[in-house]
């Protein structure tokens, strides 16, 4: 991935603030508590690492703060906002953007336009006329390395291409809190590295905080200010990289139980 930033923005100046309160959280599935109880709270300047082993709870967790799904009990708050039984497109016009592990773009539209889609559509500094859209579009391709794509039918992407278009709609759609799940499953080492470094370039430029759900665990020690574990649903740990890496409850939890 290459970065290039958009000659005709300029990045947002917002106060730090907590954007984001997950207010004690629960979802069940029938006889399985996916999310038991959960608190925590993200502020703007930050991107916040959330990690746990399969089935934690974490994409969960996610489909929760985006809407997908609808917690059985506590509250969601985000800027300021009570968005607990609110649809995801109206989170999303808040200023509240995610990127899907399973991509999903319009693949009989080519890549410009899936992402001058996002432009025409969201709901913070929404462009109305499309050539303007496809202008704004291009310049988010070009930051996440897709410039040569944009001709191309979204359809045609490979793997790794297709999560990039996952991160140039999001971002599109100017968030103030974006969340990404899982973006860098597949890359290789040195494109892990780079989508490090380009997420990081991103999100300083635009002002926006974040949410990674990553199991590439030197990827996430790299790349986040905090860290939150969740295990069987529940919050196990919630601080920095090394005062998380070091728990032993955090240990057990991905090891087993110490001998």
């Amino acid at each position: 991935m290459k970065t290039v930033l958009m000659s005709n923005s300029l990045p947002r100046e917002r106060e730090k603030m907590i954007l984001l309160e997950v207010r004690e959280v629960s979802k069940r599935f029938g006889g399985l508590m996916a999310v038991n109880n959960v608190t925590f709270r993200v502020n703007d300047s930050e991107i916040l690492g959330l990690i746990g082993p399969n089935g934690a709870g974490k994409t969960t967790l996610f489909n929760l703060i985006s809407g997908v799904y609808r917690p059985d009990s506590g509250r969601i708050i985000f800027d300021s906002v009570d968005i607990t039984h609110l649809r995801p497109f109206q989170r999303c016009k808040l200023g509240l953007g995610r990127t899907f592990q399973i991509t999903q773009p319009f693949k009989d539209m080519t890549v410009l336009d899936n992402v001058a889609t996002a432009v025409l559509f969201r709901g913070v500094d929404r462009v109305y006329n499309i050539e303007k859209a496809r202008k704004e579009a291009f310049d988010f391709c070009n930051m996440v390395g897709l410039d040569s794509k944009v001709g191309e039918m979204a359809g045609s992407l490979s793997v790794i291409e297709r999560k990039k278009l996952e991160v140039a709609r999001a971002i599109a759609t100017r968030p103030k809190l974006l969340l990404l799940d899982e973006v860098m499953a597949g890359l290789r080492p040195s494109e892990v590295d780079e989508s490090v470094s380009l997420i990081r370039k991103i999100k300083e430029y635009m002002g926006f905080g974040v949410i990674l759900v990553e199991h590439i665990m030197r990827a996430v020690m790299k790349i986040s200010d905090r860290i939150i574990v969740l295990h069987h649903g529940e919050k196990i740990a919630d601080g920095g990289v090394e005062e998380v890496a070091n728990d032993p409850k955090v240990i057990d939890a991905y090891l087993g139980e110490q001998v």
